[in-house]
């Protein structure tokens, strides 16, 4: 089984003030926190980037750095995902987003050791809350993407609505893997 790594960094990082993919947490940037998690559990990873600094990260990262295919562009993360399955073919995608620094490589396992065929995605449920963009999705889920995306539909419960998805409702997942850091009061209170 072929599994990817889908790092998803294209947002406009509007209420953090500047690209939060760049972002330094402990002396590496979030996307570097990112990747360390994914790095273990994947064949290869690719990076979703946004225009403004693709250049300068294309060389950094052992990754397929991509933008959004342009009839998707600026749509979401719905659109970064379909993005990478269709720059690369595997048969699981393993999803996160660029900014949840406290993301470790131990979830990333738990996550792809719960990969069962019979489903098309595995999304973690964390303190009751859906949590799909630290997710596993089937290559078979690039098509309801698609559609979803002609249809004007972006939110990530619609397609988890139209998938046969398994909720990992784990007890012990470490609830800080899934913090977003959405502006600068909550990276300075990372410490």
């Amino acid at each position: 089984m072929k599994v990817a790594g889908i790092v998803l960094a294209g947002g406009q990082s509007r209420r953090f003030g500047e690209h939060k993919a760049l972002a330094l947490y402990n002396g590496a940037s979030f996307l570097d926190h990112s990747i360390e998690a994914l790095s273990c559990h994947t064949d290869f990873i690719t990076i979703v980037s946004h225009p403004d600094f693709i250049e300068s990260i294309k060389d950094k990262y052992q990754a397929n750095v991509i933008l959004d295919l342009e009839e998707y562009k600026g749509q979401g993360p719905l659109a970064g995902i379909l993005s990478a399955m269709k720059s690369n073919l595997a048969d699981w995608y393993l999803v996160v987003p660029c900014d949840t620094p406290l993301l470790k490589e131990q979830m990333i396992g738990t996550l792809k050791d719960s990969i069962e065929k019979e489903m098309q995605a595995i999304v973690p449920v964390s303190d009751e809350k859906l949590q799909p963009l630290i997710a596993a999705y089937s290559r078979s889920v690039k098509p309801v993407i698609e559609k979803l995306l002609k249809e004007d539909k972006r939110s990530m419960r619609d397609l988890l609505n139209e998938v046969k998805t398994f909720y990992l409702e784990e007890k012990t997942f470490d609830e800080s893997a899934f913090l977003n850091i959405n502006d600068k009061k909550s990276l300075d209170q990372l410490g």
